[in-house]
Formats: C-alpha cells, structure tokens, sequence
C-alpha cells in the first residue's frame, strides 16, 4: 500500500481595507459569507474545512500536489468572478493568499501550511501561492539573512539608498499609466 497523500493549506484575505473603510461589521458579514460559501464547495468536494482564527480558512484533502492545486485554483477562479458582498450598490470582490503543503505525515501539515502563508502574505500582494519549503522554518537561513538585515538597516541609517525611478507605460496607448521604483544600497 502507497502512503496517503494528504494537502492542507491555509488561506487569508486582505479585509483590513474594508474594515478601515467600512468597519468591522462589514468585515466580519463577509467572512460570515465566506465561510457559508466555502463549507458548502468542501461539503460537495469531501474535503475538511475550518475557520481558524479571524480571516484564515483551511482546508484538508487527500490527493497529490496537482489535485490541491487544482482546487486552490478553482478558489481563485470563484473569488475573482463572485462578488461576496455589495456595499454602497458597489459589488466587493476579495483576493485571498494562500500556503499550501503536501505530504504523508498529518501530524506537522497544518503548521506547515500556516508557515507557507506566512511567506505568502511577506510577499504583500494578492492572490499569492506559497508552497511549504523546509528552509521557510530553518533557523540557519534567517541566521543568514541577518547580515543582510543588517546591512540594510545601516544603509537606511545612512542615507545610501538610492532611488531609481522609471515611467510604466502604456505601450499601445503611448501613456504613462504610472511609476516603479528600484532602490539600490550604495556600498
């Protein structure tokens, strides 16, 4: 016999916008439809599902990676084209992070998806995928970034950043839609 094949992940929404703008009754009416939207897809699909704390859901399904990703990207797929909540004759569309893991063991598989997520929602954009790395939770590459983290503190202490802006255009209207930033640490 083949061990199972389990895939958990986590997954979290950026609401603090809507809480700042609307409050958290807002908030807190569209997590509610949230989690009636997603028990009825894990209802149909057999797949574990809880709310953890707040905005974060999980999931658990028996199958490969291809089998979670695939429903990752039907959750995607649903919050991109569904409006969960109209405020204001408005339709709220939300955007959601998510961190998945894969593997046989059940026992670590939940705090490793909520570490994948961890690394998903650093990233600072929507609709981010981050799947368990072994290195997201070892101790000897944040020992490595130290230095670096240093470095870069004394570079913003000192004023040797420097920045690089440049147009973002519109090539086929011949606009500047906007502008993009590079910093460099100057040694």
């Amino acid at each position: 016999l083949l061990p199972s094949i389990f895939s958990a992940f986590y997954l979290s929404f950026a609401r603090c916008l809507i809480n700042q703008e609307f409050g958290y009754a807002v908030g807190d009416r569209i997590l509610k439809k949230i989690n009636h939207i997603f028990k009825k897809i894990a209802f149909r699909k057999n797949i574990q599902f809880f709310q953890c704390i707040g905005d974060e859901f999980c999931f658990v399904l028996l199958g490969d990676k291809n089998t979670s990703m695939v429903f990752v990207h039907e959750i995607q797929s649903y919050l991109r084209e569904v409006a969960i909540e109209n405020i204001k004759s408005i339709p709220v569309y939300v955007t959601a992070s998510f961190g998945i893991v894969h593997g046989s063991e059940i026992t670590n598989l939940l705090t490793h998806a909520n570490i994948a997520l961890k690394e998903a929602k650093k990233r600072n954009l929507a609709n981010q995928i981050c799947i368990f790395n072994r290195t997201f939770n070892d101790p000897q590459s944040l020992s490595n970034l130290l230095p670096v983290m240093h470095d870069i503190r004394q570079a913003i202490n000192n004023q040797n950043i420097i920045p690089y802006y440049q147009a973002v255009v519109d090539v086929l209207h011949k606009e500047i839609m906007g502008y993009e930033c590079l910093a460099r640490m100057q040694d």
